[in-house]
């Protein structure tokens, strides 16, 4: 098994973010209520999860399979390495969603989603948002800006570090600690909505389907949107501080200030 010892710099950063998601979405307890293995049975969706989807992709004219969940049981056996690859942001063998492609046919493509069975409903939910948003509208067009050719998105994510470090480096003084922020926040735009998106039309399936959203629930939403958020703006933060000391070097090179 993986110790902590394993995880790079860049999950160490994470790490404290990704925390919540690290103790619901690891849950091992098959009888708690309201758990994601609830909302279908062996061979088909529950009705209400069912037309609770069906009535959210309707406004895009769309009739896409709901995608069977791929199920990963965590066990108390298991837990401690699930834990640590969920706060390294390796979770997505228990909660996510792609496209499954077809190796005989490559155009034949069909949505997947990734689920442990105990963890909570809300998390199974804000996976079939992102797939009734990728129907259409705003929400296709966001996912496709994030789903873009792997070499841009190497690139804005190398940009989401760079361009809060030349914010700072470039503006005078200390003030620039917000343009840095949106700087950063710029190049995580895509993400950052289609996540938010996402765990808004949980709670709208959640309520359409007869189960309308706990706090509890809306808090592990809201937990789960910081693993995203919160990297963001510690490396904004960071960029923000190394742009600092490169406009001090820059302004004692040059003269200014004295």
């Amino acid at each position: 098994m993986k110790s902590l010892r394993n995880i790079d710099l860049g999950s160490l950063i994470n790490a404290p973010f990704n925390a919540p998601n690290a103790v619901h979405l690891t849950a091992t307890d098959p009888t708690r209520s309201r758990r994601a293995g609830d909302m279908y049975g062996t061979s088909e969706w529950n009705d209400n999860v069912a037309n609770a989807f069906e009535q959210e992709i309707n406004k895009h004219k769309t009739d896409p399979l709901i995608p069977t969940p791929v199920e990963t049981v965590v066990t108390p056996e298991t837990r401690m390495q699930a834990a640590i690859d969920t706060l390294s942001g390796r979770s997505g063998s228990l909660a996510s969603n792609s496209y499954a492609v077809d190796a005989n046919d490559p155009l034949n493509t069909s949505h997947k989603i990734n689920i442990n069975p105990n963890a909570d409903e809300s998390y199974l939910y804000h996976e079939l948002g992102h797939v009734a948003n990728m129907q259409g509208g705003l929400g296709k067009r966001i996912r496709e800006l994030r789903d873009n050719p792997k070499d841009l998105a190497k690139a804005l994510q190398m940009a989401s570090f760079i361009a809060p470090v030349g914010a700072a480096a470039l503006i005078p003084g200390d003030d620039d600690l917000g343009v840095a922020m949106g700087v950063q926040a710029a190049t995580m735009a895509p993400t950052l909505l289609d996540e938010a998106m996402a765990s808004n039309t949980a709670l709208r399936l959640m309520k359409n389907a007869g189960g309308r959203a706990s706090l509890g629930q809306r808090g592990k939403l809201a937990g789960a949107y910081l693993s995203y958020l919160g990297p963001l703006l510690a490396t904004g933060a960071m960029g923000y501080g190394i742009g600092n000391l490169a406009d001090d070097e820059l302004t004692s090179l040059l003269g200014y200030g004295q």
